[in-house]
């Protein structure tokens, strides 16, 4: 099948072209300046994150438990949902602000785990644990 043809421009015709704009994947500039805390709930309860924290139990086998791995990983989701620049001032905020503490189940200022527990933790959900929560999340979108 041919092309079709353009139409050529006649002398001193100009024509406007029309560029359609979007968002872009992740909309930065739609999310909240400081979410609130029900925003913050309501981001932690829609991820789907069961089979991952379910993964990752089993590869903690009887290892150390010094702080659970809902916790470790509502940090994760929190520093980037309260656009941290890095780990150290999300933790930094945590030990500040016991709402916060609360909705991640941190008991106390204590409590709140230090960088280099989170990044042990982001060290094994990089591993071979990710792969298998991959494989799952596959498998469940299929069925």
């Amino acid at each position: 099948m041919p092309a079709p043809q353009r139409a050529r421009l006649k002398p001193g015709e100009v024509r406007l072209i029309q560029i359609r704009v979007t968002k872009p994947l992740f909309a930065w500039d739609c999310l909240e300046d400081s979410p609130t805390l029900k925003t913050l709930k309501q981001l932690l309860e829609v991820i789907p994150d069961e089979t991952l924290l379910a993964s990752l139990q089993a590869a903690r086998g009887k290892g150390r438990n010094d702080y659970s791995l809902r916790s470790l990983w509502g940090i994760l989701v929190l520093r980037i949902a309260l656009r941290h620049p890095n780990i150290e001032s999300c933790l930094a905020e945590l030990r500040r602000k016991e709402s916060l503490r609360r909705r991640l189940d941190i008991p106390s200022e204590e409590h709140v785990p230090r960088k280099w527990n989170l990044s042990r933790f982001r060290a094994t959900t990089g591993t071979r644990t990710s792969s298998t929560t991959r494989q799952a999340r596959s498998i469940a979108m299929i069925a």
